[in-house]
């Protein structure tokens, strides 16, 4: 941590079967959804941020950087190795969920 900079704060607010619900304090201000809903594949996994920038050095870089596409490639990435792991522990490839970029 340099000097200055705040610790950033995450609070679990809410946790059951279907839903976590968590929620940011510092560098990033805001609410992230992580949710399961059935489908016909069987279950979706289902991710959503909502976010601002706290800091005025992190608001300014926000203004020239396309942060939230950085964050979608980032996730994109992880949702990529969940599912090779899922296959992995199924034994077969998983069908893609309508609209997703698989």
């Amino acid at each position: 941590q340099r000097i200055g900079e705040e610790l950033p704060i995450l609070t679990l607010s809410h946790l059951d079967p279907e839903r976590v619900v968590l929620h940011y304090e510092g560098a990033w201000n805001g609410e992230a959804r992580w949710s399961v809903a059935p489908c016909q594949e069987g279950t979706r996994l289902i991710f959503r941020i909502d976010v601002d920038p706290g800091p005025l050095w992190l608001k300014l870089l926000a203004r020239t950087r396309d942060l939230k596409r950085k964050h979608s490639h980032q996730m994109h990435k992880i949702f990529g190795q969940l599912r090779k792991r899922l296959e992995v522990l199924e034994g077969a490839p998983l069908e893609p969920a309508v609209g997703s970029r698989t």
